[in-house]
């Protein structure tokens, strides 16, 4: 599994969201060995969004940056379910 986290700049969470549903869930979805990809939210004074995907292998993969000043930060991390 891959685990995608963002911290959204405040007011830009439906943007951001948008964003991951329309382009970055659909690359990863084509991405080789790809199998399932699930969208998070986090609201609050710092909004965040995840996006957990499962592969059949590790993958190659990254999210990209959407333009402008929509995440303050992002970061990945792959884990392995027990």
């Amino acid at each position: 599994m891959r685990i995608w986290e963002a911290r959204v700049t405040p007011g830009r969470l439906d943007e951001a969201l948008e964003w991951v549903r329309r382009d970055v869930v659909a690359r990863a979805l084509k991405t080789k060995g790809c199998l399932a990809a699930e969208i998070l939210k986090s609201e609050g004074d710092t909004p965040r969004v995840f996006l957990i995907t499962r592969w059949d292998e590790v993958p190659r993969f990254e999210e990209g940056w959407l333009a402008d000043d929509v995440f303050i930060d992002a970061r990945a991390r792959h884990v392995t379910p027990l």
